[in-house]
């Protein structure tokens, strides 16, 4: 969930939504949202849509905001970029281009979605929701300088406090230094292959193998056939680049098993 807390299922480790100040309706169609993220409620979905459309009469920012989040759960970009672009330009609250940016790396683009993490963070260096946020498309978007740049700011800010996106920060910023040079071109191919089959992404884990340092998964809200086609085509862009010592990386992608 966007929120306050995050998920400790490793299919969802991108929060769906960050929600604002309890207590309002927006508050709450988030929350609802944020209910559905594992298990897509189709007629669920549509309340909240039409709940949205009506919030838009007394506050547009926030209904356009969450248009533009039910849009990325559909898959849909343009219709998402519109929402948001309306919202963004009667408002230029925290909590939009927050959404705004994890909704961007739903649609599997980490790569447009990471500035605006960073202007947030940049405005609220202190605000832990905003490193959050930060680091974790960082390592989403295998931004290797980024990811060293928010994991320094982490340990100042939580000295004492473990967390995923610190462990997988690390894992990439102990690569050896050949293979976090390619790391990012790699990373770029397969956010490219899972973008044009159109999926939606629901999360990745970064965690450490036996014969590779690391192996990243990404989660996708798709078929399994689907998956495995995107596999196909990410080994096949791999296998170029055997120069950039990418058999030290292990990237795969997996269908996100949902429950409706």
């Amino acid at each position: 969930m966007l929120a306050s807390t995050i998920c400790n299922d490793h299919r969802q480790k991108y929060p769906l939504m960050t929600s604002p100040l309890p207590q309002s309706k927006s508050s709450e169609l988030i929350d609802r949202l944020n209910a559905i993220i594992a298990r897509r409620d189709e007629l669920e979905l549509r309340r909240i849509s039409n709940e949205s459309k009506e919030l838009i009469k007394t506050d547009a920012p926030k209904g356009h905001m969450l248009l533009g989040m039910i849009a990325s759960m559909k898959g849909d970009t343009n219709d998402c970029e519109h929402h948001f672009k309306v919202a963004l330009q009667l408002s230029q609250d925290p909590i939009i281009k927050s959404n705004l940016a994890k909704a961007r790396v739903r649609l599997c683009d980490p790569f447009g979605a990471l500035p605006l993490a960073t202007d947030i963070y940049n405005h609220e260096r202190d605000n832990a929701a905003a490193l959050t946020v930060a680091l974790q498309i960082a390592v989403a978007a295998g931004d290797i300088a980024s990811i060293d740049c928010y994991r320094t700011a982490w340990d100042k800010l939580f000295s004492n406090r473990v967390s995923n996106f610190g462990r997988e920060a690390t894992l990439i910023l102990a690569l050896p230094n050949e293979v976090k040079a390619a790391f990012h071109s790699l990373n770029t191919k397969v956010w490219d292959a899972m973008k044009s089959k159109q999926v939606v992404h629901m999360g990745l884990t970064v965690e450490s193998i036996p014969g590779a340092p690391i192996l990243l998964t990404h989660f996708v809200d798709t078929a399994p056939s689907v998956a495995a086609e995107i596999n196909e085509t990410i080994a096949d862009s791999l296998a170029e680049l055997e120069n950039a010592h990418h058999h030290d990386i292990t990237f795969f992608v997996a269908s996100h098993e949902r429950s409706i």
